[in-house]
């Protein structure tokens, strides 16, 4: 969990990079981006389609 304080006041944010990324991890995938250091790809969400296939991949694995 963090938390901001704006000593000026809200600011405007750039919608279209928040748009980009799922909303689990949104605030520090638009820190990071705007830091010049943006994601090169999706991260696995809770109940995403890629857990999902991560997760059979993995049961697939163990089984073999």
């Amino acid at each position: 969990m963090g938390i901001f304080t704006f000593p000026q006041g809200p600011v405007e944010i750039d919608k279209a990079t928040v748009a980009k990324y799922p909303r689990e991890y949104v605030a520090l995938a638009y820190v990071l981006e705007k830091s010049g250091f943006p994601l090169s790809r999706v991260f696995a969400t809770r109940g995403s389609d890629l857990e999902k296939t991560m997760k059979a991949e993995g049961a697939a694995w163990l089984a073999a």
